[in-house]
């Protein structure tokens, strides 16, 4: 999935607490909502807006699998009428949703992150043929994974007037690396149309994240309420407009 945005936040704080009516979300806390996790694949058409016209610009696969105690986010991208994807692999574990490993591959760069006391890996740059070893030390240990945050939303006690802010590890020589976060701003009852022309009760949260440092980004997520699936996501970053439909 595609999407992220924040606010500073101090890393020594302990499962759950509160900061100014906020709820901290972190590994080894109990906040997630187990009964959400299982496996599944779906799709999703991506779109973006140019001048008044919506026009589908690539398909996002994303699956998801449980084995040997870990989670494993498998999200692919197509993009229409060109011979490239993007692939990205997150594995953390399951019960704590601690990172373990991140791949990410595309046109531009490859990159692999092994998790532990030091992230280790490589960034291989595509377009300049270079290759950075990566050894990074991150002074607090309670964070997620930047790729696998969009899909943890789906699993939170989500309610109107729910916030929160979400400490991610992101890798990104050309931006920022580190622990950043992402912050949940709202969450509304709503009810979404889908393409079928069934109406579903959905929770509209929006989020913000840091991801894209001198760019404003955020996202809203229509999440349904009985089932956790994500139906549409609404991406708006420096005036541009995108949005991803679930394919039914």
């Amino acid at each position: 999935m595609i999407s992220k945005v924040i606010l500073t936040v101090c890393l020594s704080l302990c499962f759950m607490l509160k900061t100014y009516g906020q709820i901290n979300i972190v590994p080894h806390q109990n906040s997630i909502e187990r009964k959400w996790i299982k496996p599944e694949k779906f799709q999703m058409d991506w779109y973006a807006e140019r001048d008044t016209q919506k026009i589908q610009i690539g398909r996002v696969i994303t699956e998801v699998q449980i084995k040997n105690k870990l989670i494993f986010l498998i999200t692919e991208v197509k993009m229409q009428g060109r011979n490239m994807e993007w692939k990205d692999t997150t594995i953390a574990e399951l019960e704590s949703f601690k990172p373990q490993y991140h791949s990410s591959y595309n046109p531009n760069r490859n990159m692999i992150l092994n998790f532990g006391n030091v992230i280790t890996g490589f960034y291989h740059d595509k377009q300049s043929n270079s290759r950075i070893e990566i050894s990074d030390s991150v002074n607090s240990k309670l964070y997620f994974d930047s790729n696998i945050y969009p899909y943890l939303i789906r699993l939170l006690p989500l309610k109107a007037g729910f916030t929160s802010i979400i400490p991610i590890y992101d890798y990104n020589p050309k931006g920022q690396t580190g622990v950043i976060h992402a912050r949940i701003d709202k969450v509304e009852s709503g009810v979404y149309e889908d393409t079928k022309k069934s109406k579903v009760n959905v929770w509209i949260v929006s989020v913000s994240d840091e991801l894209n440092p001198g760019s404003k980004t955020t996202s809203n997520y229509y999440i349904g309420k009985k089932d956790r699936k994500l139906y549409r996501q609404e991406i708006t970053t420096n005036g541009r407009r995108m949005e991803m439909i679930l394919v039914n």
